[in-house]
């Protein structure tokens, strides 16, 4: 088994754990199973109380070995220490441990409430979180670096909410040097696309205009780039994907903001 840290000396305790799953695919006593798609995540709380979480990629699939050679968890240190370095906050890597072809991730617990988590709770996304996502997204992009699955679900919202939020699942990230401004609009229609569809599964109202204004003063700011003519297609298509549903209530609420997302933006010189 081999392991990696930015540790000096990983925890006894830690690599136990890691190596029990990779050998004999049994969690440590007192983990419970959270999630089990592609890979089984663990919560284990440790002797000490602090609890970490177990991410075992054991995926059998071709297709899933396949993205873990490009999505190979020891890159995780190092996309965490550049998002360190960024002022996005993401789980610690406590450890990664290999073995043939799994390995197991161990992050520290991050104690802030996800994105979808904030919307069950129906608090609105209001203009100050919605500036520190542009932000974030600013910041990601500035430096070359682009997140595929932008799920409230993977993003997380310090208390009292900062400059830029935070990032769950480091699997999602890519360095690839230099974002160009076709494939920043795709990677932001797709952030407001998953966004909105969360707020209409939640029976919440999506960002209002001042919010939708926010994000893009935010992340113009960060990364000096125009953005009317980004904020244009993306209330765009977020109101003709939406248009070309069923027409629900929720559907409707959102077709109508995004209407309004545009106007607004137009009234913005």
């Amino acid at each position: 088994m081999r392991c990696h840290t930015l540790e000096e000396t990983p925890a006894e305790e830690l690599r136990t754990a890691a190596e029990r799953l990779l050998m004999a695919g049994t969690a440590p006593d007192g983990a419970e199973l959270v999630a089990r798609r592609k890979s089984r995540v663990y919560r284990y709380p440790r002797e000490d109380g602090r609890v970490v979480y177990l991410k075992h990629y054991c995926a059998t699939q071709p297709k899933e070995r396949l993205k873990r050679l490009v999505r190979n968890p020891v890159r995780n240190l190092a996309l965490w220490q550049r998002l360190d370095g960024l002022g996005i906050e993401t789980p610690h890597p406590l450890l990664i441990a290999e073995h043939g072809r799994e390995s197991v991730l161990v992050t520290a617990e991050v104690a802030h409430t996800t994105a979808r988590q904030w919307l069950r709770d129906g608090r609105p996304l209001e203009p100050s979180l919605l500036a520190a996502l542009g932000t974030t997204w600013g910041r990601l992009h500035t430096h070359g670096m682009q997140y595929v699955d932008p799920s409230p679900a993977n993003v997380f919202i310090p208390d009292p909410i900062p400059e830029a939020l935070g990032l769950l699942d480091l699997d999602s990230l890519y360095q690839v040097g230099w974002i160009p401004e076709w494939l920043a609009r795709q990677r932001l229609g797709q952030l407001f696309s998953r966004w909105s569809a969360e707020c209409a599964k939640q029976d919440q109202p999506p960002p209002d205009p001042e919010a939708f204004l926010a994000f893009w003063q935010a992340y113009g700011a960060v990364t000096g780039r125009p953005t009317r003519s980004h904020a244009l297609a993306v209330a765009r298509r977020v109101e003709e994907r939406t248009a070309r549903g069923r027409g629900a209530r929720a559907g409707d609420r959102l077709a109508a903001t995004a209407r309004r997302w545009r106007e607004r933006v137009l009234e913005t010189r």
